[in-house]
């Protein structure tokens, strides 16, 4: 018979998700898992094997719960007479249901693509890539990373 986990592993993704939207997504290591969980540094290696398959594990989650809320709302539809429509109704509001439900989660993506995209804003020739006019756009984005 398995052992049962001491920390579950969706509180470890629970505090990884925390450590990836509360500051700095690079700031996530299995050490600062450990640290912030409360966790041995064994326990968290023993879960997540590298860096790599946590952030596995987190975009997974995320995903998952987003087709559940998805599929859910999907189901409510029932098939009806309108049900075309209703079914892109419930398809267009699953995501307001999913940051609604599972806050932390919904902020995962947008931590990484803000990220993502400071990166690449920091080493690009912005006069030569984007119109004048959005350079405005880069600025404030800048300015909010």
């Amino acid at each position: 018979m398995a052992r049962s986990r001491l920390y579950p592993l969706d509180d470890l993704l629970d505090v990884a998700e925390q450590i990836v939207t509360s500051a700095d997504p690079a700031g996530l290591t299995l050490r600062a898992l450990a640290a912030a969980s409360g966790a041995s540094n064994d326990t968290i290696y023993h879960a997540f094997r590298s860096k790599e398959e946590l952030l596995a594990r987190l975009w997974m989650r995320c995903s998952e719960r987003l087709d559940s809320v998805t599929n859910e709302a999907l189901e409510a539809t029932h098939g009806g007479v309108e049900s075309g429509v209703d079914a892109v109704v419930a398809v267009a509001q699953a995501p307001v249901v999913f940051a609604d439900r599972y806050p932390t989660s919904a902020q995962l993506p947008q931590a990484y693509l803000r990220k993502a995209i400071a990166s690449a804003l920091s080493r690009a020739p912005l006069q030569e890539l984007l119109p004048a006019g959005t350079l405005v756009y880069v600025f404030l984005f800048k300015m909010m990373s």
